[in-house]
């Protein structure tokens, strides 16, 4: 039963986030309420595997539209923070998953304002700062990503496109986390492999539609955004003042 239900989650969370974002915090919740034995390094490292997997499949069905010139250009400032991140989401309790979740609302609410005051100069540094943001949590952090590289490719004919590498860019972020996850022996086998295999099943449907359809109103994608944070909020209170 164990293994359905994480198959589960994986398949739909992988299928969902592809398409509209983020649902870490969506995620987070679910793995609180089957499995409240886990810690938060154990749920947030088996999320980074997951954000592997769902590489796996959906990378596949958008290939040809990756510009591995822009992945080049923009990666290495992501993957240092993103191992910085890891070593630190790694030793924390979950007792921090509530104020985590508080705060990564504010990120992603307040990106798009903050990230104005960056110029290209600084760009890398700010880049770095959502790695380690990315390998601590990364909820909401494809729209927060897609909202700073609008500032630099503002075309709104290239949304598709930037969802597309910023897509790519998260597999690898996935990838260095997960590294640091194993070394920190946060990663438990009967965990990752159901959420695995579901991640690259839904990853692999998610990128098909991501592909073939048309991006949802910004209206919809923040309220889809907000819903998920407002769940995950309340269920990490649920989890820690009435369990």
């Amino acid at each position: 039963m164990d293994f359905f239900i994480l198959f589960c989650i994986g398949f739909g969370i992988s299928t969902i986030s592809l398409i509209v974002g983020s649902m870490t915090p969506i995620y987070i919740s679910l793995m609180q309420i089957f499995f409240p034995h886990l810690s938060l390094g154990n749920i947030i490292g088996a999320d980074k595997v997951s954000g592997f997997a769902r590489g796996i499949g959906a990378i596949p069905s958008f290939w040809k539209d990756i510009d591995w010139k822009f992945i080049l250009k923009n990666i290495p400032a992501f993957l240092i923070g993103a191992i910085i991140g890891a070593n630190i989401i790694s030793e924390i309790d979950t007792f921090w998953i509530l104020p985590l979740l508080i705060f990564t609302f504010l990120v992603a609410e307040l990106a798009p304002y903050i990230s104005k005051f960056f110029t290209e100069k600084i760009f890398f540094v700010f880049e770095g700062l959502l790695g380690i943001y990315a390998g601590l949590i990364a909820a909401s952090i494809k729209p927060t990503l897609l909202s700073v590289f609008r500032l630099r490719i503002p075309d709104n004919e290239k949304i598709m496109f930037l969802k597309i590498q910023i897509q790519t860019i998260m597999f690898f972020v996935g990838i260095s986390a997960a590294i640091a996850h194993f070394f920190h022996g946060t990663l438990i086998l009967s965990v990752i492999i159901p959420l695995a295999i579901g991640n690259i099943l839904g990853g692999f449907l998610g990128g098909k539609i991501l592909q073939k359809t048309e991006k949802l109103s910004g209206n919809i994608q923040k309220n889809i955004m907000r819903f998920s944070f407002f769940i995950g909020i309340i269920t990490s209170i649920w989890m820690i003042y009435f369990s």
